[in-house]
């Protein structure tokens, strides 16, 4: 017996579906992986990658505050930047104040803990005043030295 157009379209579309969930699936497993969920525990390659992350966060953060000590970026721009970049710092400093640690890292790692929510209090403020040049000035040159920006 002959089975009907419908179910041979059926049966001929399964190992595609199959195929399209182990993809979905594989790709979901790599941006997991990829995206640096701050899970896990620290060790000393997950410290160097987040300091260099904070070191980046400054240094950014330097760059805006440049821009408004020589009144060449617009407020809105500013606020929303700065405000995005201390989430980021801030987000880095909760995570690592609790995740686990290699037991000979734990002073380290709770040291850029701490050095992330400075980082995220400096962006705030620039976050809170996007016009204020004087202000920009300090905190940039804060920025550069947390970041050890060139």
């Amino acid at each position: 017996m002959r089975q009907r157009p419908l179910e041979e379209r059926k049966q001929a579309e399964r190992p595609l579906r199959r195929q399209r969930v182990g993809l979905a699936f594989s790709l979901a497993v790599c941006a997991a992986v990829a995206s640096g969920c701050n899970g896990g525990t620290v060790d000393r390659h997950a410290l160097l990658r987040d300091r260099e992350r904070l070191d980046s966060l400054a240094c950014e953060g330097a760059v805006v505050a440049d821009g408004v000590r020589r009144d060449r970026m617009l407020a809105t721009f500013v606020s929303v930047h700065t405000g995005e970049l201390e989430t980021q710092a801030s987000n880095l400093a909760d995570a690592l104040a609790s995740r686990d640690t290699e037991p000979e890292l734990e002073s380290r790692v709770r040291a850029q803990s701490r050095r992330a929510g400075v980082l995220a209090g400096l962006l705030r403020q620039i976050a809170d005043n996007p016009s204020d040049r004087r202000a920009a000035e300090r905190i940039g040159s804060r920025l550069r030295r947390i970041g050890n920006c060139a």
